[in-house]
């Protein structure tokens, strides 16, 4: 009887262990995952919007796109050398909301980094994208670009800034380090 009850406890124990060493592993797992989209959304949020091309595809949007190609012909009907610059930023800036979306990252990260780029880029964009939903007979092109344009638009950036606790200069750092340097004149009283 007290071998029986012996096995019973050694049982018992093995099976504990063996609970708590997969509630570990899995934990492990978890945290392993988390860090990895961590390390995927940083890597977006810092090296491929400070890249040379996602910064010339930018400039191009901005200055040049609406004055060389009407948005009536969508995006798809763009020539390649210029259709890749707006899918770049277009698929960069989907990227960050399928992250925000799915939890890979949080979305006041995403929205206080890049709020007025994302609004910008879909602003000048809205009008493309909307010609090849049209010609796509589907709103769906581009939506989660428009879902994170949507977020970046109406989020109370100061806000979220505040709470974070971001401070700022009173005055220009050139004025402290030295209060005699003569200061800029102020936009009333600047001759032309």
């Amino acid at each position: 009887m007290l071998q029986a009850a012996t096995s019973v406890i050694a049982i018992v124990v093995s099976v504990a262990a063996l609970v708590i060493s997969v509630a570990f592993g899995r934990r492990q797992m978890r945290q392993a995952s988390s860090y990895s989209t961590a390390q995927v959304a940083m890597e977006m949020l810092t090296r491929e919007s400070r890249s040379e091309l996602f910064m010339e595809s930018e400039d191009y949007i901005i200055h040049r796109l609406a004055k060389e190609h009407s948005p009536e012909q969508g995006v798809l009907a763009l020539p390649l050398n210029i259709r890749k610059h707006v899918q770049r930023i277009a698929y960069y800036y989907s990227d960050l909301a399928i992250l925000t979306i799915y939890g890979g990252v949080s979305q006041d990260l995403v929205v206080t980094t890049v709020h007025r780029p994302v609004v910008r880029a879909w602003t000048i964009l809205e009008p493309y994208i909307e010609a090849e939903r049209r010609k796509l007979g589907s709103d769906r092109y581009f939506n989660f670009f428009e879902h994170l344009a949507s977020i970046c638009a109406t989020a109370d950036v100061v806000g979220m800034h505040n709470r974070l606790g971001l401070r700022t200069f009173d005055k220009p750092v050139a004025a402290r380090a030295n209060p005699d340097a003569a200061q800029p004149p102020d936009a009333t009283t600047a001759k032309p």
